[in-house]
């Protein structure tokens, strides 16, 4: 652990927002060091973290690694500050409870000597869907022997799992002062908000080597709750821009949320209804959409109960 400095000018600054993770941060950063591609720092910002995930973080020596506290603010504010005190010329994000793969920034690397004036980066990722169970992505693309594409549209490439995950994506530093940063204001959603912006404005190289694990069954994990209303206000915010890809990416995401809230029983679903154009859902979409809550959340135990197994069932 060092203090933070100046010299050195690493090429990727990785920004890991921390609260309360005891039980992830040193796999989490241990994954990290073992990249394969070594000129990094690593700025972990703890967002008041009340369990021993500081202690447990301490214990790692490496002086590539800087810790920045704070009083809880959020993953959004936590980020940001990270973003803000970078020395690197690229931000990669991680969360403290997921991990990278060797090959994550080797990859990412690779694709930045290739398409030197681009300023999004991202590779492809696994879900943890149980313990030491995974899916694959399905993106609506399809993935050549090509290792490297270039996304002239995320919107329409994200129309099932999106090409742009948080802790699979690298962003240009200088493009947080176009684009601005993480909505500070939302405690949900802001990666969604920041993803749209930058697919409006750029195009993505996308590497198809599977380089991060998003484990989905992390505990109090707040960028995977629902906190219904800011997710709803992101879309708003996009509702009136004439982009086609863009609306379908909206009311895809507009169906997501109405589900998750007839599952939690929250008044969010029938505002989603209300506002949901289903001219841009599948047949199986629709139907799921209008199904009973016991019937959903019957399906719901159903699909636990074979990602267990390793099964994964989509609602694409």
């Amino acid at each position: 652990m060092k203090a933070k400095e100046t010299h050195n000018i690493p090429l990727f600054s990785v920004v890991i927002p921390l609260y309360n993770k005891e039980n992830f941060i040193q796999s989490c950063i241990k994954s990290v060091l073992n990249q394969t591609f070594e000129d990094f720092e690593i700025l972990i910002i703890d967002d008041g973290s009340t369990d021993s995930s500081v202690t447990k973080l301490k214990q790692i020596e490496d002086d590539r690694i800087c810790l920045l506290q704070q009083k809880n603010q959020g993953v959004s504010t936590a980020r940001n500050e990270g973003i803000k005190k970078a020395n690197g010329k690229f931000i990669a994000f991680l969360d403290a409870d997921d991990e990278w793969y060797p090959n994550f920034l080797a990859n990412i690397f690779e694709m930045i000597k290739t398409y030197p004036n681009h300023l999004v980066f991202a590779t492809n990722y696994e879900v943890e869907i149980a313990p030491n169970r995974f899916r694959n992505t399905q993106f609506s693309f399809p993935l050549s022997q090509k290792k490297i594409h270039i996304i002239g549209d995320f919107f329409e490439a994200s129309r099932k799992d999106a090409i742009l995950l948080t802790i699979a994506t690298v962003i240009k530093k200088k493009a947080f002062e176009f684009e601005g940063y993480f909505n500070e204001d939302l405690k949900a959603g802001e990666d969604t908000d920041l993803f749209i912006r930058l697919g409006l404005e750029y195009s993505i190289a996308f590497h198809t080597e599977i380089a991060a694990k998003y484990n989905l069954q992390s505990e109090n994990n707040l960028s995977k709750m629902p906190y219904f209303e800011d997710r709803l206000e992101v879309l708003r915010t996009y509702a009136e821009v004439e982009h086609e890809t863009l609306q379908q990416y909206l009311h895809l995401n507009l169906f997501h949320i109405g589900i998750r809230a007839k599952l939690a029983g929250n008044k969010a679903f029938e505002i989603a209804k209300k506002e949901i154009d289903f001219r841009y859902l599948t047949k199986k979409q629709k139907r799921l959409f209008n199904l009973p809550a016991f019937a959903l959340r019957a399906l719901k135990q159903i699909q636990k109960i074979l990602a267990k197994t390793g099964v994964y069932v989509s609602t694409s």
